[in-house]
């Protein structure tokens, strides 16, 4: 006999986490990080993909422009995504402690949920905004549901080990580009400052119809779903998804230590 695709226990777990069982102090921080990361995301809205590492790349970083990026640079460039990637992790070990609490097999059904986060994230990456994350957070999350049962030192020490790659990576790039080819410092140097040419060719793009956005948001989303993602965004989401578990188990991000503790931090 087949099983039907939703059973009554498939159900009770699909439903919403009821007021009197969620986390306020998570909720929080989650609401002050997806409204951060949209500080960052219109800046990429507004101008071409260069000019969110190198706003000069756009043009007219004088004035109230100049101060504008400074700030959100400083205020909110990448300090959200981390906020964000942290409550992944933590929300990791919630779904599955409720979900083996409520006698259900928490690893099929964390799989299943981020896999439809990736399918999710695909969609709106390669349809709608190139610059998306959910795809990131849904294969480190495969990986990182491997770590929930560790001890919170043991989290921390492997997150730390993830986090640390893409700098040293970055490292291992600036003391060896002396010994790149020319061609490829050419090409590095025309993706920090492209040619006023290829500037107006991802404006006329962006400000075409959905069809003619594609000839940048496919190329970007590949890009990003690629070789940013295993230099940087992977072993950064990572580690921060590991950080977040500890935190956790911890008692840190439900709020159950004392003032004290949370001014030192």
């Amino acid at each position: 006999m087949n099983r039907p695709l939703f059973s009554k226990n498939t159900l009770e777990v699909a439903n919403p986490t009821l007021p009197s069982k969620r986390i306020l102090s998570i909720d929080v921080l989650r609401g002050i990080a997806v409204l951060g990361i949209l500080i960052m995301n219109i800046q990429h809205f507004s101008m071409i993909g260069a000019a969110y590492i190198n706003p000069d790349a756009f043009g007219d970083l004088t004035g109230i422009n100049k101060w504008v990026w400074v700030l959100s640079d400083l205020l909110s460039s990448g300090k959200f995504m981390s906020i964000f990637s942290i409550l992944f992790g933590a929300g990791i070990i919630l779904f599955t402690t409720h979900a083996v609490e409520k006698g259900r097999r928490a690893g099929r059904l964390h799989y299943r949920r981020n896999f439809w986060l990736l399918v999710f994230g695909l969609l709106h990456a390669y349809l709608i905004w190139y610059g998306d994350i959910l795809v990131a957070y849904s294969l480190c999350a495969f990986l990182a549901f491997l770590f929930r049962k560790m001890k919170p030192v043991k989290l921390v020490i492997i997150g730390a080990i993830f986090f640390i790659v893409p700098f040293l990576l970055y490292l291992m790039f600036g003391l060896t580009i002396q010994y790149w080819p020319q061609e490829s410092i050419d090409q590095n140097m025309q993706s920090w400052m492209p040619a006023i040419e290829k500037v107006q060719q991802e404006i006329n793009s962006m400000q075409g119809n959905w069809i003619e956005q594609m000839d940048v948001k496919v190329p970007g989303a590949i890009f990003l779903q690629t070789f940013l993602f295993f230099i940087n965004v992977f072993w950064r989401v990572m580690g921060l998804m590991l950080f977040g578990m500890a935190l956790y188990k911890w008692g840190v991000l439900s709020a159950t230590r004392t003032k004290k503790y949370y001014l030192r931090l």
